[in-house]
């Protein structure tokens, strides 16, 4: 209720009018609510709605994603030194940097994954991350798992709540859950990479040497879900080569998004059920 007429600026369907707490039909939907964990559970009140209700509250879900993602999409650092040095200002990298440049399009091949604008394919790759760390589960199986759950997500973007299911669905053609998917996950970009520790999907790695150096040995050797890529090689880089490499990931971080992007925007009305 505290966000209705922002909602209903930003979306075509307005909001059921059974959604104000003051509303006489406002029993239609519970406080609180979610799906049963299985089908075995005993049905909640999630279930005991109808199913054009649920479809509504649904529909606002993805729609609060899609608005997430739309302010998230304008969080962007420009203003780099990289960016700088590749407009032409080449005193905008320090001399370790620019021996790090040589390196990371040369002998350390990180090019190879990180490429394009973001510094990363957008692919999925196994560097051999143990799985050590705080609050981790044993196995992690990445891609493998990821795509079980995506392909059958009510929410993916094959589905009625996509603006663009035929694109979506052109997507998601094609892909399947094979165990050659174990332990991928996709390739970080590295925009702001300084700013961003600790690394590596479990988080086990503090600091931007550590990163170098667990590439430098060629990734982990054990405690891995599936089969390393074949591309992580020892790179033996000297310890004067990797911290060239650091200082070139250093000079990925650029100015702050806006700070107007930053304020908050929260309605300070209580929530009416409080």
């Amino acid at each position: 209720q505290k966000y209705r007429a922002d909602y209903d600026a930003l979306f075509p369907v307005p909001l059921d009018a059974a959604l104000d707490a003051a509303a006489p039909d406002a029993a239609r939907f519970p406080k609180q609510g979610r799906p049963k964990a299985n089908a075995a559970a005993a049905d909640g009140a999630w279930e005991q709605m109808t199913a054009g209700d649920r479809d509504i509250i649904n529909t606002i879900m993805a729609n609060i994603g899609k608005a997430i993602e739309a302010y998230e999409r304008k969080l962007v650092s420009r203003n780099a030194p990289i960016d700088r040095y590749i407009a032409g200002d080449y005193s905008a990298l320090s001399p370790a940097a620019k021996r790090g440049l040589r390196l990371f399009i040369g002998k350390a091949a990180c090019v190879d994954c990180h490429s394009g604008p973001a510094f990363t394919d957008q692919k999925f790759h196994n560097t051999g991350v143990p799985q050590e760390g705080i609050n981790l589960p044993r196995t992690d199986n990445g891609r493998f798992d990821d795509l079980a759950r995506t392909l059958t997500n009510a929410f993916n973007g094959a589905t009625k709540y996509s603006d663009d299911p035929a694109s979506g669905m052109a997507k998601l053609a094609g892909l399947a859950v094979t165990d050659d998917l174990k332990g991928l996950f996709r390739t970080g970009m590295l925009r702001q990479i300084e700013t961003t520790g600790p690394y590596m999907h479990t988080g086990s790695l503090a600091t931007l040497e550590d990163v170098v150096q667990f590439y430098n040995w060629g990734g982990g050797t054990a405690d891995f879900a599936g089969q390393k890529s074949p591309a992580m090689v020892p790179l033996l880089l000297t310890d004067e080569e990797q911290a060239d490499l650091v200082a070139f990931l250093r000079s990925l971080t650029g100015d702050p998004p806006p700070a107007e992007l930053g304020k908050d925007t929260a309605n300070s009305e209580p929530f009416p059920f409080q």
